[in-house]
């Protein structure tokens, strides 16, 4: 095993910037341009980037771990902490791995450079990875077997939908009938009493355009400000230069009322921004703008997968019948006497706990 360290995406040399790519990314969150987005407007104050290359013993390329050492760390005052290279913009996070290579082995590697290359720190958090590809659970298995104390936790629900062949009529007749009303009932009424247009912006050189009317329907809307102010229109800018940007706004009488930004990449378009101007609640334009936003998913991408980013919001179980759950792993280095208290306080301690109150429900 040969491990290497990088601190931008553009450090990444081949042929290890392929695992970056289109082909072998699951979605657009494994990217290489989302991650350049998250390293210009996402670091906090002394956070330092870590990109950590896995290759065999011939120096072949296995897989990617996007991390990034922490400035402070909000489970022991001074421990020194490695996260995954995620926040809560984050849909998916996972190693970024060859398509040949075998997950539990690479999972061993990255486990096995932790433990030898990289002893000088206390705690590991790995958020937002696929439960249903078996990462949390073999990335798990693999920190114990290299020594670290190891506690897995259910992070966010991810709801989503199959859709490969679907047009929009086969989509609605699969929706409960009152979205199906509801749908029909405010498209009529907005159309009835506002002169409504729609636009689709995809590409950097509409990406000016597309910020602006964003920005202007977020600032009407009753939404507070982003915690990482250029995040948003890093974002624009990046998935547009990659192909993967869907801003759709709908207007009225040339005004924006409604935006939403959805990211599409490998047959998978995935519902991550909606906003809409509160002016306009009550003719409900953010539902009108769902639809219209699945028609071109459906008829113009042809997408084999819906999903509606994070959380278990009851609303998204009417657009979206499936759901599955992404998960985190914390991992504690018992080398280290921060790293121990870690262990006791978030990990024994709990079950301490239910160990003493088992016994003291025992006791006659």
């Amino acid at each position: 095993m040969q491990v290497s360290r990088w601190e931008s995406v553009e450090s990444v040399p081949p042929p290890y910037d392929r695992l970056l790519a289109f082909g072998t990314v699951e979605n657009y969150h494994s990217h290489a341009s989302w991650y350049r987005n998250f390293l210009e407007t996402c670091l906090d104050p002394g956070d330092r980037p870590l990109l950590l290359g896995i290759a065999d013993d011939d120096g072949r390329p296995c897989a990617i771990l996007p991390l990034r050492r922490t400035g402070r760390s909000n489970l022991l005052p001074g421990a020194n902490q490695i996260d995954s290279l995620s926040n809560f913009y984050t849909c998916g996070y996972q190693p970024l791995a060859a398509p040949d290579t075998d997950r539990r082995s690479v999972a061993s590697d990255i486990a096995g450079a932790l433990w030898h290359q990289l002893r000088d720190f206390d705690v590991l958090r790995l958020d937002s990875l696929p439960k249903e590809n078996g990462w949390p659970e073999d990335l798990a298995a693999a920190l114990r077997d290299a020594g670290f104390f190891v506690d897995a936790f259910f992070h966010f629900g991810n709801w989503y939908e199959v859709v490969a062949g679907w047009s929009y009529d086969d989509y609605l007749a699969s929706r409960p009938t009152k979205l199906r009303n509801t749908i029909r009932r405010r498209e009529r009424k907005l159309r009835e009493a506002e002169d409504v247009t729609f636009e689709m912006f995809k590409t950097q050189a509409e990406g000016e355009r597309a910020m602006a009317d964003y920005r202007r329907v977020y600032q009407a809307s009753w939404k507070e400000p982003e915690p990482y102010s250029r995040f948003t229109d890093g974002l624009i800018h990046h998935a547009a230069g990659a192909g993967a940007l869907r801003l759709g706004v709908l207007r009225s009488a040339g005004r924006p009322i409604a935006a939403q930004i959805w990211l599409h990449a490998e047959g998978r378009s995935t519902i991550f921004k909606l906003a809409y101007d509160e002016a306009y609640k009550a003719l409900s334009p953010g539902t009108v703008l769902t639809a219209w936003m699945l028609r071109q998913a459906l008829e113009t991408d042809q997408v084999r997968e819906i999903d509606f980013g994070r959380g278990d919001d009851p609303y998204k179980r009417d657009w979206l019948s499936q759901r599955r759950e992404r998960w985190g792993i914390l991992a504690c280095n018992p080398r280290r006497a921060r790293g121990l208290l870690v262990t006791l306080r978030h990990l024994a301690g709990p079950r301490l706990k239910r160990f003493l109150r088992a016994e003291q429900a025992e006791t006659p």
